[in-house]
């Protein structure tokens, strides 16, 4: 055999294939689209009862490395100290001050794991973002490191108290997590599966179920095939469109006895 019969052959063999996996999604879809929807439902409704949600609020602060009159030397080093300031608001000092503070229900660790500084780039802003389950405290958190940094940090790097530029403020919209996300990642998720269950079983399923299967799996050419005798029966049947045969047709039982019934009325007729 030829390679390029082989190749032919292969190529062949895998656009059945693709033909092969269109069918079973046409088969189950109404399978696949039951499927997909209870499970996108049942992971918003997961999700929307049993997941606490996450807010955020942030405080901003403007860092400057001296008093008086901005150089631009000054500028300069603001750019430098805005990353010691980001290292020292994670660090245990300032997290535990703020603890005891304000008498919070975490370790440093746990706290350390809420909070983050930013410095935007370009700028000499300090932004100190707090997440939690709780949208007030999350606010009462980020304002008081605020004001940690700027009452406390500067006495200990020996410079200039960095200016508030704007509190943080309570936010009641979640930022996590997305109910409709969730549903949507859930529902492809259980379309996935079961479509690949479903294709699975296909392909393990070895069994010949007609003429097509038997020249795709055996190469073997069909001269000649038996008709369904089912279909026939059910044509010549006791209600088939073949009714003149069937039990109560023309030749039938009750087609007899209607002939006879026919034949006794004629004679008696004749005989008046």
């Amino acid at each position: 055999m030829s390679k390029d019969r082989v190749q032919n052959e292969q190529n062949d063999q895998s656009e059945i294939n693709l033909g092969d996996l269109f069918l079973i999604a046409k088969k189950y879809i109404v399978l696949l689209i039951a499927v997909t929807l209870v499970a996108a439902v049942l992971v918003y409704a997961f999700t929307a009862l049993f997941i606490k949600p996450t807010y955020s609020a942030s405080s901003k602060i403007y860092i400057v490395a001296s008093s008086g009159v901005l150089q631009i030397s000054d500028l300069t080093i603001s750019s430098n100290v805005a990353q010691d300031y980001i290292d020292l608001i994670n660090d245990k000092v300032v997290l535990q001050a703020v603890i005891d503070d304000m008498n919070l229900p975490y370790t440093v660790s746990q706290l350390r794991s809420m909070v983050s500084a930013t410095n935007t780039s370009g700028t000499h802003m300090l932004v100190i973002t707090v997440k939690g389950h709780d949208s007030k405290e999350v606010a009462d958190i980020a304002n008081c490191i605020a004001d940690m940094t700027i009452n406390t940090v500067p006495d200990k790097m020996q410079v200039h108290a960095p200016t508030l530029i704007s509190g943080a403020e309570e936010n009641k919209s979640k930022i996590a997590p997305s109910n409709t996300r969730n549903a949507l990642i859930g529902g492809l998720i259980a379309l996935a599966l079961t479509y690949g269950i479903l294709v699975l079983r296909y392909f393990l399923d070895d069994s010949i179920r007609s003429a097509a299967d038997v020249e795709r799996y055996g190469n073997l050419h069909i001269l000649g095939e038996i008709s369904d005798l089912r279909e026939t029966s059910k044509a010549y049947g006791k209600y088939g469109h073949y009714g003149r045969y069937g039990h109560y047709g023309q030749y039938g039982h009750y087609g007899e006895i209607k002939k006879e019934s026919g034949d006794s009325s004629s004679h008696q007729g004749k005989g008046a």
